[in-house]
Order: structure tokens, then C-alpha cells, then sequence
């Protein structure tokens, strides 16, 4: 009983101090990207080493394309939330990859899913003319299995 006393005043005690969870969720997510990027980066030092950079999302993918920075000579693409692409996302796609060709970048697709895929290959020919086969992985598991062989 003491112990649910506690809780129940620990509870009424912050939100009389002024502190509200909902505003330091806010808080939160206004960092979280910025946090995820951290934990990614360090998680690629430990398991793929340096000059590798991962992009999970499409817009990520545009903005970050110009960004890249000189020590990372890889771009691992994340596809597999991409269900959908249209043909203005195919050529946003494709300036993009010119652009990282023309840094020296190579460029990786994992988790490239059918719709996407078939846009790829059979509307503007993205593969294989800027990705072939052999730099497209089912799983991001399966690219880091290959940089170890």
C-alpha cells in the first residue's frame, strides 16, 4: 500500500511542478531523427566499418544525396517501405543517382520490392544502367554478409 502511495504521488507531484509528459514527447521527436542517424552511424562503424552511409527513406535519400560527405564512398538505399513508385518518383530517383555517381559514390539498394523494381527496370532502365543486379540485396543482413567475404 505504501508503495502505490508513493506512485500515486510521484504522479500529482510533476505535473504540479509544471512538468507535462506530452510536451517532452515533443521534445523528443523534434531530436529523434538526429538520434536515429547517431545510432545508425555507430551501429555501421561496429558492423560495416567507415565510409558507409544508410538511407532508409526517399526523402532522406534527396536531401541527404547532396550532403554526402567525403569520407563515405558507399550509399546503402533502404527500399523495403517503398511499396509504390510513380514515374516523377522514378526520375527524382534517377537525378539522384546520377548525382551520386558523379561524387564517386556507389550506390546499393537493399530490400528493393516488385512495384519499385519493375518501374526500375522497365520504364527508365535505372537497372541495370546507374544499378546492376549484383549491388541490389534482399536484406541489409545480406549486404553486410558480403562485404565480409
Amino acid at each position: 500500500m505504501i508503495a502505490i502511495g508513493v506512485i500515486i504521488l510521484l504522479t500529482q507531484i510533476l505535473p504540479s511542478l509544471g512538468y507535462n509528459p506530452k510536451e517532452d514527447l515533443e521534445y523528443v521527436n523534434q531530436f529523434k531523427p538526429q538520434a536515429e542517424e547517431i545510432i545508425l552511424e555507430n551501429i555501421l562503424k561496429d558492423e560495416a566499418g567507415e565510409g558507409i552511409l544508410v538511407l532508409e527513406d526517399f526523402k532522406e535519400t534527396i536531401k541527404r544525396a547532396s550532403e554526402i560527405s567525403e569520407g563515405a564512398k558507399t550509399v546503402v538505399i533502404r527500399l523495403s517501405r517503398m511499396q509504390y513508385m510513380n514515374q516523377s518518383g522514378l526520375y527524382v530517383m534517377e537525378d539522384t543517382l546520377q548525382d551520386l555517381k558523379a561524387k564517386g559514390g556507389d550506390v546499393i539498394f537493399v530490400g528493393l520490392l516488385k512495384q519499385p523494381r519493375y518501374m526500375m527496370e522497365r520504364i527508365i532502365d535505372i537497372i541495370p544502367d546507374f544499378i546492376p543486379e549484383e549491388r541490389i540485396y534482399q536484406s541489409f543482413k545480406a549486404y553486410l554478409s558480403s562485404l565480409s567475404k
